[in-house]
C-alpha cells in the first residue's frame, strides 16, 4: 500500500497455520559439481574455445589477428571534401547573387508611375 505522499509500506500478516511453506535448501556444490560433470562428457554442456574470457571487451573477432590493423574502409582524402564543400557554397552565393541582380534589373526596368 501507499501513503498520503506515495511512499510504498509493507503490511505484515502471518500466515495461518493449515498453510504449507515450501523449503528452501541449499544444493550440494560437490553434487551438482558431479552432474555438470556428467553433463559436459555427454556433450550437453557449453563448448568454450580456451582463449575466451569473461571480459567482453578482451576478446578478439574470429579470423582476425591480434597484432594486424583492421581491414577497415580506405581512408579518405578530407581536404579534397573541404574543398568541395567550399566551391558548393561558392556557387550558390553566386546563383543568390545572379537572382538578386536580376530581380533589381526587372525593377528598374518597370515604367515608374
Amino acid at each position: 500500500m501507499h501513503d498520503d505522499r506515495g511512499w510504498a509500506s509493507l503490511e505484515w500478516h502471518d500466515a495461518p497455520d493449515s498453510t504449507q511453506r515450501t523449503v528452501l535448501e541449499l544444493e550440494d556444490t560437490e553434487r551438482a559439481q558431479t552432474r555438470l560433470k556428467e553433463l559436459r562428457d555427454q556433450g550437453a554442456g557449453l563448448k568454450l574455445k580456451s582463449d575466451d574470457t569473461f571480459n567482453p571487451y578482451g576478446r578478439k573477432p574470429e579470423g582476425r589477428s591480434p597484432n594486424k590493423p583492421s581491414e577497415a574502409a580506405p581512408r579518405r582524402d578530407l581536404r579534397k571534401l573541404s574543398k568541395w564543400i567550399k566551391l558548393t557554397r561558392e556557387l550558390e552565393e553566386r546563383k543568390e547573387l545572379e537572382r538578386l541582380i536580376a530581380a533589381k534589373a526587372a525593377e528598374d526596368e518597370k515604367p515608374k508611375e
